[in-house]
């Protein structure tokens, strides 16, 4: 067993290692019009075994081992332990930011047309996906979903359809903010409704793989309680707001200025809420985003300054690089995986990226700025990770689905710049479609996040 002063060195050497790729990516990316989160994670899968493990394979094991052998046993190696759990405090961090930059203002400000769009990119690709999901758990496709590593052992082709369709369903809401952030285009008509269908859609989305975790793979009673838990800690939170807003006003009793000790007692709340949820079953990154959520919103900004530099340029890529890890190249070597692969690209682009585009389009926008919102729509970042990453811990996938969603997340997130630019060059110059309209807080999202 490696000692404490070893582990360090190799976590030190890991750190190097990650952060050095994310810096290269990010200046060879950067000229393709990508940000800074999109070379994070296309970095840390290509730390993993999809690309160095097959080019330098002792190299790969030897900076990122994945196993030990102890008393004639194989165990995870204990540097890996270490890197799983700091991504996971990374996504937890991220989760919080995603739930502080919730905006409902973007929604009300273009009715018709948010919620028309955001109801169709959240339905369709449930039912699509989830018809997916059924036809992969019941061997439609000529696989043995459950015996073949796609999902959990014992999983019920219902909670296999639920979870795909929630799978297509996500966008990742502050990549999206950041993509319209470094283009001008946040306080866009484009930039607006997307912002506020892909919040809304991504809220929806969480709350309902809250249920869906709560009782896959446990039994009846114990689902029960975790969803009976998980709507006594939200119902909890609502009732606290009025302490969290006395503590909002004492922590910005100095102006513009943030106390120091404010920082920590959001920390505080976060971390003890996080820790409810994993406890009943819900995981960390559900009570992580519901802090963010009923956190006072003029501290947004606040928090968000404080929190978001350590957890997008240190805690996350190595979330990247646990996720990368976790890719099963065999999969890519049996032609079942691309035909996977596939048709899970096929439905994850159009339900979600296709339909949206043409409610757009119906609810009044043009028919270039109606690509724009679907190309923003379609990219699905570290939401996507996150999420296969509680469903792989929780049993409900196995490796070979979470390489594939892994390998869908990167095509469909790596594609929504560059057709967005794409597709914003085409824009009627109209007051409509190029004016600035009033947003208050989509410039308080998680720069820098995914």
């Amino acid at each position: 067993m490696p000692t404490s002063v070893a582990l360090t060195t190799h976590l030190l050497v890991q750190l190097a290692v990650v952060l050095g790729a994310c810096r290269l990516a990010g200046a060879l990316l950067g000229r393709l019009g990508q940000p800074q989160v999109v070379a994070d994670m296309i970095a840390g899968f290509a730390l993993g075994p999809l690309a160095l493990g097959l080019l330098a394979p002792p190299v790969q094991q030897a900076i990122f081992p994945r196993e030990l052998e102890l008393a004639g046993a194989t165990v995870a190696h204990p540097s890996a332990q270490i890197l799983h759990v700091l991504g996971q405090l990374g996504a937890t961090l991220f989760m919080f930011l995603v739930g502080l930059s919730f905006d409902s203002g973007g929604a009300i400000r273009h009715l018709r047309t948010a919620t028309t769009t955001a109801v169709a990119s959240l339905a369709a690709p449930l039912v699509v996906g989830g018809l997916l999901g059924l036809a992969l758990a019941g061997g439609a496709l000529g696989i043995a979903a459950s015996d073949d590593g796609w999902f959990g052992p014992h999983i019920p082709a219902w909670q296999a359809a639920w979870f795909l369709g929630l799978a297509v369903a996500v966008s990742a809401f502050p990549v999206l903010a950041r993509i319209l952030e470094e283009t001008g285009a946040t306080r866009t008509t484009v930039g607006t409704v997307s912002l506020a269908c892909a919040a809304t859609d991504d809220a929806v989305a969480w709350m309902m793989l809250a249920g869906l975790m709560a009782t896959a793979g446990a039994a009846a009673h114990l689902g029960v309680l975790a969803v009976a838990g998980g709507l006594a800690y939200v119902a909890v939170l609502i009732a606290l707001r009025p302490l969290l807003r006395r503590y909002a006003r004492w922590a910005t009793e100095g102006g513009d200025a943030l106390r120091p000790a404010a920082v920590g007692a959001a920390l505080v709340l976060l971390t003890a809420c996080a820790a409810t949820t994993e406890a009943i079953g819900l995981h960390a990154v559900f009570g992580a985003f519901v802090c963010g959520m009923v956190m006072p919103r003029e501290l947004t900004a606040h928090l968000t300054g404080r929190i978001a530099p350590l957890t997008t340029t240190l805690l996350l890529p190595l979330f990247f690089a646990s996720a990368g890890l976790r890719i099963v190249t065999d999969t890519l070597l049996d032609p079942s995986g691309w035909l996977v692969l596939a048709a899970v690209v096929l439905v994850a682009v159009l339900s979600k990226g296709g339909v949206s585009a043409l409610v757009a389009r119906w609810s009044g926008l043009s028919w270039s700025q109606s690509a724009s919102v679907g190309a923003l729509l379609n990219a699905r970042g570290m939401m996507e990770l996150v999420l296969i990453d509680v469903a792989l811990r929780a049993g409900l996938i196995g490796p070979k689905l979470y390489t594939v969603l892994a390998l869908m997340t990167m095509v469909t997130t790596f594609a929504a710049a560059p057709v967005f630019a794409l597709t914003r060059r085409r824009w009627p110059a109209s007051p409509a479609s190029a004016a600035p309209v009033a947003v208050e807080r989509v410039q308080a999202a998680p720069a820098g996040t995914s």
